[in-house]
């Protein structure tokens, strides 16, 4: 059983007044429901590996130019590894990266 508040009820009644089919309040709580679970969904898939790619460039563009240009290439090259991986803590947090054999 779900209950609501008055102004929740009012609304669902509202929109079931809208929709082409007669609905009773369940059913409309149910179609609701699957409304909103279908665009959490589509909402919350993973990061596609080109938009992660040009994060991952931008970071990069963005330390060339902050960069200490006093050290040897091979040393900027070094650092600029690091910060653009990321510390190994967060690592292990991110989605868009396959997780590491322990």
């Amino acid at each position: 059983m779900v209950r609501l508040h008055r102004p929740q009820i009012v609304s669902l009644d509202n929109w079931r007044a809208h929709q082409t089919d007669n609905l009773s309040r369940p059913e409309a709580i149910r179609r609701l429901l699957d409304i909103a679970l279908a665009r959490t969904a589509a909402t919350n898939s993973r990061p596609q590996k080109r938009t992660a790619a040009q994060a991952s460039e931008m970071a990069g563009l963005t330390i060339d130019q902050l960069g200490d240009k006093s050290l040897p290439r091979r040393e900027q090259a070094k650092r600029k590894r690091s910060l653009v991986k990321g510390p190994s803590e967060f690592r292990d947090m991110r989605d868009d990266l396959p997780k590491r054999k322990r």
